[in-house]
């Protein structure tokens, strides 16, 4: 029980909070601003 509590719970709010930020990073970069794209590059 514990295991399912420590481990596996926290892999899956990992992987959703890795997502949450993949998808933050992305938003500034598919929103055709172009003073965007000059800062990345």
């Amino acid at each position: 029980m514990e295991v399912d509590f420590y481990v596996v719970d926290d892999v899956v709010n990992l992987t959703g909070f890795c997502t949450l930020l993949r998808g933050e990073g992305l938003k500034y970069l598919e929103n055709g601003r172009a003073q965007f794209y000059y800062i990345i590059y």
